[in-house]
């Protein structure tokens, strides 16, 4: 899509409406444009309900990351593999406007999201731009260690057993687990004071214990074949990030964590989060839901996880904490889980239903979804997956 066509569109109208689907690369990228639109003088409202994709038919529409019939004045933006939307506007907008350095922290976190830093090149194209450009003007420092959320902030215990995406089977919200295995590898018995970054080093002429860590690790993951706990290990090592702000430092990939826990502890949340790039004390917000709930989280979440990978069940039943399904996609699809030709389900309190992005994943009929599912793109399903019309949960 040419965003110049967009923006001229919406100069033109003084007015663009976004309607984006419910990840957070989407929902970063809805925050990031309507919020410099605005500034700039174009009415920009954002909304989560897809009805209103079928009922608009007059005023200039912009969708991100979900399917439309064309017609004049509506416009598609899709993630295409290589970068994050959120990083093509946040540039695009930089180059037209000039935007915040906030924007540009959004957006790296919107390319960590993808998982487009890998490895030792970590990012490439339009992040990289984003990135060098940071940390030459002293806003963001770029580190090796291991992508997990806290590295920099908490120990390495926590990080461990709070960190859902990458999912790290038999880690992920073990506590327990995770303390027999620090014990055992590392020889220290007060792991809970102590930062991975004191004990594990990424320096070439120090990497021996890293190395053994590493591999100790790889081992004794449950619940997966060898070829994911390859995987899993390049989606583990690479580039940590922090944000030296006036009042605090920023653990990036904490802050991913905590956005992806505050958009799904309720149906609601997503709202907010849209607010994101308007309002930073909505990160603040974030990381103090991440913080209260997150050792809770992480412990139901991994429960429901593991269960449906016994059962090799595509729908998870979960309590009543983490409301939204998304957090589970984004953790099924980081595992390389998400099935095939049926979406992801979610049993809640006898409930089944799933997001809309996961429902028109594998279900071509999205009109259909967007006439039936919730303004917070909620779809519910019946026992044979078939759509029912979405009312309050």
């Amino acid at each position: 899509m040419n965003i110049d066509i967009v923006l001229k569109t919406a100069r033109e109208q003084n007015f663009l409406r976004i309607v984006p689907a419910t990840d957070l690369d989407s929902l970063i990228t809805a925050s990031i444009l309507s919020k410099n639109l605005e500034e700039h003088g174009i009415l920009c409202p954002v909304n989560t309900d897809p009805k209103i994709i079928l009922d608009n038919v007059d005023e200039p529409l912009l969708v991100i990351n979900l399917p439309a019939k064309d017609r004049r004045n509506l416009f598609e933006l899709k993630y295409n593999g290589e970068f994050s939307l959120a990083s093509y506007i946040t540039h695009y907008l930089d180059r037209v406007f000039g935007v915040s350095k906030w924007d540009k922290i959004f957006s790296i976190i919107a390319g960590i999201y993808r998982g487009l830093d890998r490895g030792r090149e970590g990012f490439k194209n339009i992040e990289k731009e984003i990135l060098d450009e940071l940390t030459k003007t002293g806003y963001i420092g770029v580190d090796l260690g291991l992508k997990l959320w806290g590295w920099k902030n908490s120990s390495l215990f926590k990080a461990m057993y709070r960190t859902l995406i990458p999912f790290i089977p038999g880690y992920s919200g073990d506590p327990q687990r995770t303390t027999g295995f620090l014990k055992n590898v590392l020889g220290i018995d007060e792991i809970e004071s102590i930062k991975g970054e004191q004990v594990l080093s990424f320096d070439e002429t120090k990497i021996d214990k890293t190395r053994i860590f590493i591999e100790k690790l790889t081992q004794s993951f449950e619940l997966v074949d060898q070829e994911y706990r390859s995987k899993l290990v390049l989606k583990l090592i690479g580039y940590v990030y922090t944000v030296h702000d006036e009042r605090r430092v920023y653990d990036i990939h904490e802050c991913l964590g905590a956005l992806e826990v505050f958009s799904n502890i309720d149906f609601r949340n997503i709202v907010y989060t849209i607010l994101l790039s308007h309002d930073t004390t909505i990160l603040h917000q974030a990381l103090i839901t991440y913080s209260r709930f997150i050792d809770e989280v992480s412990v139901e979440i991994s429960i429901s996880i593991k269960d449906s990978l016994k059962k090799k069940n595509s729908v998870v039943e979960i309590n009543d904490l983490v409301k939204r399904p998304d957090i589970y996609i984004d953790i099924f699809e980081s595992l390389d889980l998400l099935p095939d030709s049926r979406p992801l389900i979610i049993k809640n309190n006898e409930i089944l239903y799933t997001s809309l992005r996961e429902y028109i994943r594998v279900n071509k009929d999205f009109e259909k979804a967007y006439s039936k599912c919730s303004e917070y793109q909620i779809c519910m399903v019946s026992e044979n997956e078939n759509l029912l019309e979405a009312h309050s949960i």
